[in-house]
Formats: structure tokens, C-alpha cells, sequence
């Protein structure tokens, strides 16, 4: 009798129907013309899996399985599926390469079955940390403000959670996603550990945790961005991707030593920040005119400038998305490609290899571009490349390091550029800064001070003198004036401000300004001799933006003196010869020198408290206690702090006693007062405004701590100083 096995017999029908199945592929990839693979028989490269989420890749029959670099594998069951030629073009979109392999059924079910590997909702090697949709839209229920923020950080460490690391992680990221910061500071001192966001350009302390969260977090970071997980002692920089709503979004991590821990600092290069449309970058009616037809043109150079973080290559990226057709070919070369768009043939620089911006410049004129993008002008070769390049029929788009727009033409000059042929290269610089918008759902209108007022107007009537036109706002140097202050809401987190816009100004090369250019001008005479064009300074476009109720005095001060361009004496307020600092007798008055960092601005006005005989402050009316708090030279201590504070970051271990020294002198000599009821004693001899009381108290107690042990919390408390100083800018 025959005895029928029935698993056996099942395992070899198995065997027959999936090698008739796999043959039957082939012969259909043949038929079609592309690759066959069985997947049985191959590795599963999650990195390469996880480009599609799961969910859609059944959905539409498609797996990624491997990836080197760009290049990526990708397996289908049906070519000529709509789902999966929607996903195929997703990927290329990003600028992957796709190799592709008809599979069965079966492949592709060994293929998903490598999902359920992945841990969570984080991989544990290097390359790719995923996070779900499902977890982020979970904590976008739950964190409304930063405090929120830390309760969920801080949760999580008092957990006993087996995968408190990864969630961990989820929650820095997916937070710093949900508020759009740009940057993650995570910061070792002795004995914790800091976590930091920078939103809308300012860093904001988020949380303090111990030090033994922060060395897991470290080696998490490491191994995802492929660093060295034993070095310490050496700088080291990265990168990897975190996959958010089918969308990439990579994190560019730089690590530097110091003497707790490493400084640990990553960029979120996320696309949605920078698809910002031509019409959303708040660019001034004048200047957006200009530029829609400059951009149109077949040659020519427009160049944007601007420090680091101005919105520069978002413009840049604005100006190619609005002017891309299928009939132009756009090329650029970037460091790094923090955005992919459609349609345009992007590089990277590649400086191991050689591949530099002048380098790729002349690889890509050979390219037969109509538009090129050079993300930066760094030097003579790649300066006088560009120029010939927007002279030989190509339209030249990149950015240069100036403080606006008029330093762009003699920057050009001193890289080598010929001063005759410029003005037939260059058509548009433009420069710009980013200021922090107030919050739609929390700003009050409140009149301003005198002193506020009287700068706006100065700003408005000096622009209508040099033909500016104000009107379309409804603003002239003679109506009411409204402005608006940051109040704090849940919308914003409790800050009062919410997203950024730009300042900008722009110098059109015409006529008359390019017979200035092929004299080798100087930045005042291009500026002086581009008046007539009526576009507005960034002051100007400051002023505009305030009086717009978009922004405060305080963000467009903290980013250009606004003063700058005004008539000496617009304030109608004496220039004291020295500066006068206040004295325990109504009769004595002590002259004390500037300070050679302020020497070169006198604007100050300092003048004797009135004092009973007994040495007590008195209530004086108000012409006799008006003063003026030294705005400009307080900015530029500000300035100064944040060049410390850089030091400090860099090398802990650098001492920086004597410049500590040295800034505590210059403010003393920058004494004055505001109110005359909030003046203290600092010293017997010498009357002090109580917040500069408490900075120069902070400088002493900072300066005796470096004496005896320097180390990296120098440049916080620099940091909590320069805040300080801010803060009495804003008040002034």
C-alpha cells in the first residue's frame, strides 16, 4: 500500500510551484525588457527598504532591497502599475537612481517580511533613523511648547523602558520636526547634560538631563552618522536621514571635543523649510518686481549675500523652482544638496576628490546648461568662471559672503574680476537677513515710545527724500504710527514669535550704476549712486515690516543698526565730547574715556543724577533725567560676546580672562540711565542702572571663575550675559 506524506508531498508541490513561478518571471522580464531577480537568494538591505514606509510599499506591490549610494535596487511585481510607477518617480525625484527587477509574489513577500526586523521605529546601525508618521502625529498631540517638550523628555529617562535610547531619540527629533528648529544642540558640562533647539534662528534650552542619557545618545548618534565611536579627542562630522511622511529629511551632525563630553550639534536640512514660494519670502514690491524680470533673462549673474543662516540658498532655490521648464536645462553645484528639485541636475562638491565649486563650474559649462547655480563664489578662479559664463549666454545664480548688497561689487573686484566686464556680468545683488515674524494669534499693538517713534519716522522721511515709496503700506513720515510686541500664546510656544521672514535690498546693475562700477567704487559710492532705483534698504524693509505689524523694533535692531543711514543729528540730541558717568555729589561729574571697542561713536548723552544732601537719588522732571541708551554700542558687545562665546565652544580651554577683563571695562564706561528710579549703588563713587549692575556682577564672578579653572560652561554663562545685554537693547 502506498502510505501519501501529506507536509512532504505539500513541500515538493511547493518547490515545483514556486520554480514554475520564478521561470514564468523571467520570462516576463525578458518580455519586458528588464532585470530579473529571486529574491530568495539575496540579502535585504533595510537601509534600502525603508526609502518606501511599509504600508505603501504593499500597496503598490514594490520593494527597495538594495542601495549603494544613490543607485537603488527596487523590485516589482507589475512594471506598469500606477502605484508603483507613482513611487518609482517619488524616488527619482530625490535624485536616487533606480535599477529595476521583476520578482514574484514570493520575493516580494520575503522582502517585507524584513519590516518586522526593523525595531520600533528605529534602526540600530548606521545610515537611516525612521520615524513613524504614527509616532509624530502622537507627539504633535502632545507638545504644544518646549516645556512640554522637556515633560516628555524627562519621562522617558525616569522609565524603565528597554528601548529608552530610541525613544528618546524619537522624541528630540520628532519635536524638533514638529516646531520646525533647525538645529539640535546637545551639550555635555560637568555633571549634566543640555539639550537645545534653534527656532526661528534662536537657541532655546529645552531640557537638562543626566550624563550617563547623554554618552547613550552620543553612541546612537555616532553609530548612525558612521562616525568613529572611540574618538573623542578628535572633530568629526556626518550624516544620516530620518524618513518623515514619505519624505527624506537628513541630519547633518558635527561633533568637536571638550572636557565633559563632546558638543554634539545637527542640522535638520528639512525639504518643507526650503520650498518656500517667490511670493512667501516677504520680498518688497519694488525689488519683487526686479526680480521677476531678472530671473527671466537668458544670461546674467544674480548673486544674494549674506552671513550663514540668512536664507540665502532658499532664495536661490525659490528663483530655479519658479523659472524651471522642461525646455531649459538647470544645473547646479552644491555644498551640500540640501534640497532635491525636479527636473534639475544637481551635484555635490566633493573637496578629497577635487571636485571643488570652480572645478564643477567648468565640468558644468560643458554640460550645455542654460542656468547654473554655484552654491557659493569662495575664490578668484570660480568668480572669473562665473563671470564669463553669464557673459557667454547662461544665467549665473550664487551667493557671496559681503554685509550687502553694494559689497558685492567691490568683493568681485578684489577676487580679480575686471571692473570693465563686470557691469556686463552682473545684473542683481541682492542681500538679505532673516527676522523672527511675531505671532499672528498673541501680538498686541501698543504705541511707541517717543524714542522708537521719532527713529521711524526719521527712517520713513529720509527714505521718501531719496525716493522710496512708502505709500503702497499706507505709511508716511507724518500719520500715526502702530506698532505691534510679542505676547506668547500656545500656538507659539509661549516665545510671542512664530516663523521668519527676510530683510532684503538689492542694487540693480543699470546704466549709471555700472559707469560707478568701471571706476572701482567703493561700497558708499555704488550704494549713493543707486538711489534713484527706489528699491529699499534692509532697514528700510525693516521699518516697512513694522510698521506692518509683522515684526518688532527689537528683531530688525538685533539684525542692522538702523541708524545707519541717517543725517548726524536726526535725533536732535547733543553729542557729549565724553562720556559723563554719575558721581555721589550733585557738583562732581567724572569724565572717564571710551573705550577703544565704542571710540569710533560718541552719540551718548549721560548727565548728573540729582541727589539730596545726604548722597539719595531724587525724582527730577523729565528734561532733566532724559537720556539715551548707547543701542548701537550695546549690539556691538553683543557682537563681541558672541565672538567669545565661539572661543569658549571651540576650545574650552583657551583663556579668555583678559578680553572678560577688558569687556567689563568697556561697559562700565557705558554706564547711563533710562529711569532714574531704577539706578543702584554699584560702587561708592559711581551711580549704575541695576541690569548694568547684574552684568558686570555676572563679567567679576565670570572672570574669577576662569582664573582658576577654565571650562566649557564659560561660554554659557557668556551666553546668558549676552541675553542680558539684549534684553536691556530691547528695553532702550
Amino acid at each position: 500500500m502506498v502510505v501519501f506524506h501529506d507536509e512532504e508531498q505539500n513541500k515538493k508541490l511547493g518547490e515545483i510551484h514556486a520554480r514554475q513561478e520564478e521561470a514564468a518571471v523571467k520570462a516576463l522580464a525578458d518580455t519586458y525588457g528588464i532585470g530579473y531577480v529571486d529574491l530568495s537568494g539575496i540579502g535585504i538591505n533595510t537601509d534600502a527598504l525603508l526609502l518606501i514606509p511599509e504600508e505603501i510599499s504593499r500597496a503598490a506591490k514594490i520593494a527597495c532591497f538594495q542601495m549603494v549610494g544613490k543607485k537603488v535596487s527596487v523590485a516589482v511585481q507589475s512594471p506598469t502599475d500606477e502605484k508603483a510607477i507613482e513611487q518609482i518617480d517619488n524616488l527619482e525625484t530625490k535624485g536616487y537612481i533606480i535599477h529595476l527587477y521583476l520578482v514574484s509574489a514570493r520575493s516580494l513577500d520575503k522582502a517585507w517580511a524584513r519590516y518586522a526586523d526593523v525595531s520600533g521605529s528605529l534602526r540600530s546601525r548606521g545610515g537611516l533613523l525612521d520615524i513613524t508618521d504614527e509616532g509624530l502625529q502622537e507627539l504633535a498631540k502632545k507638545v504644544h511648547t518646549n516645556s512640554d517638550i522637556k515633560d516628555l523628555f524627562m519621562d522617558m529617562v525616569k522609565s524603565g523602558d528597554a528601548h529608552k535610547v530610541s525613544k528618546l531619540m524619537e522624541i528630540i527629533f520628532g519635536a524638533a520636526i514638529g516646531t520646525k528648529s533647525s538645529d539640535v544642540h546637545i551639550e555635555a558640562a560637568e555633571g549634566f547634560s543640555r539639550l537645545r533647539f534653534r527656532q526661528d534662528g534662536v537657541l532655546q534650552d529645552i531640557v537638562e538631563f543626566p550624563l550617563e542619557i547623554y554618552k547613550s545618545i552620543n553612541s546612537r548618534i555616532k553609530l548612525l552618522s558612521e562616525m568613529k565611536l572611540t574618538s573623542t579627542a578628535t572633530a568629526q562630522d556626518g550624516r544620516f536621514t530620518i524618513m518623515y511622511k514619505g519624505t527624506e529629511i537628513e541630519i547633518r551632525t558635527s561633533l568637536i571635543p571638550g572636557p565633559y563630553g563632546e558638543s554634539i550639534v545637527m542640522r535638520i536640512l528639512n525639504p518643507e523649510g526650503l520650498t518656500v514660494e517667490l511670493e512667501q519670502m516677504g520680498i518688497q514690491k519694488k525689488l519683487f518686481d526686479v526680480l521677476q524680470i531678472e530671473i527671466e533673462k537668458p544670461n546674467g549673474m544674480l548673486l544674494t549675500t549674506g552671513p550663514t543662516g540668512s536664507g540665502k540658498t532658499t532664495a536661490l532655490y525659490s528663483f530655479l523652482k519658479r523659472i524651471y521648464t522642461p525646455e531649459i536645462k538647470i544645473l547646479t553645484i552644491e555644498d551640500p544638496i540640501e534640497y532635491h528639485l525636479p527636473g534639475v541636475t544637481q551635484t555635490q562638491v566633493d573637496h578629497d576628490k577635487g571636485y571643488d565649486f570652480s572645478s564643477g563650474l567648468r565640468a558644468a559649462l560643458r554640460q550645455d546648461p542654460d542656468v547654473i547655480m554655484v552654491g557659493e563664489i569662495r575664490d578668484k578662479e570660480t568668480a572669473s568662471t562665473a563671470i564669463n559664463a553669464s557673459l557667454t549666454g547662461h544665467l549665473v545664480l550664487s551667493t557671496l559672503h559681503t554685509n550687502n548688497a553694494a559689497g558685492a561689487i567691490p568683493r568681485l573686484i578684489e577676487l580679480g574680476v575686471n571692473p570693465k566686464i563686470l557691469p556686463d556680468a552682473l545684473t542683481v545683488a541682492m542681500a538679505q537677513r532673516l527676522i523672527r515674524r511675531l505671532c499672528k494669534d498673541c501680538k498686541a499693538d501698543y504705541t511707541p515710545t517717543p524714542t522708537e517713534e521719532k527713529l521711524l519716522r526719521a527712517i520713513v522721511k529720509n527714505g521718501e527724500e531719496t525716493g522710496k515709496d512708502f505709500s503702497y503700506m499706507g505709511v508716511t513720515s507724518t500719520n500715526e504710527y502702530k506698532i505691534f510686541k510679542p505676547v506668547g500664546c500656545e500656538k507659539c510656544g509661549g516665545i510671542g514669535y512664530k516663523g521668519r521672514i527676510g530683510l532684503y535690498e538689492a542694487i540693480l546693475v543699470d546704466d549709471k550704476v555700472a559707469d560707478i562700477i568701471a571706476n572701482n567704487p567703493t561700497e558708499r559710492e555704488i550704494k549713493h549712486g543707486s538711489l534713484h532705483q527706489g528699491i529699499f534698504t534692509m532697514v528700510e524693509d525693516g521699518v516697512s515690516k513694522i510698521l506692518s505689524g509683522i515684526t518688532t523694533i527689537e528683531e530688525v535692531q538685533s539684525t542692522v543698526d538702523m541708524a545707519e543711514d541717517l543725517p548726524e543729528g536726526w535725533n536732535k540730541l547733543e553729542v557729549a565730547p565724553t562720556a559723563e558717568v554719575y558721581v555721589s555729589t550733585p557738583e562732581q561729574i567724572v569724565e572717564t574715556p571710551i573705550s577703544p571697542a565704542i571710540e569710533s561713536n560718541r552719540d551718548i548723552q549721560f548727565r548728573p543724577a540729582a541727589l539730596t544732601d545726604d548722597g539719595k537719588i531724587i525724582e527730577s522732571n523729565s528734561s532733566a533725567t532724559e537720556s539715551v541708551l548707547p543701542i548701537k554700542e550695546l549690539i556691538m558687545l553683543v557682537d563681541y560676546l558672541k565672538t567669545l562665546e565661539n572661543e569658549q565652544d571651540k576650545n574650552p580651554e583657551q583663556g579668555i580672562k583678559q578680553k572678560i577683563t577688558d569687556l567689563k571695562e568697556t561697559i562700565v564706561n557705558l554706564l547711563v540711565r533710562s529711569d532714574v528710579s531704577k539706578w543702584i549703588m554699584y560702587d561708592p563713587t559711581v551711580v549704575v542702572h541695576s541690569e548694568v549692575e547684574k552684568i558686570v556682577s555676572g563679567l567679576e564672578a565670570l572672570e574669577h571663575h576662569q582664573s582658576r579653572k577654565p571650562n566649557v560652561s564659560v561660554a554659557s554663562q557668556l551666553r546668558d550675559i549676552r541675553n542680558t545685554i539684549e534684553n536691556l537693547v530691547a528695553k532702550g
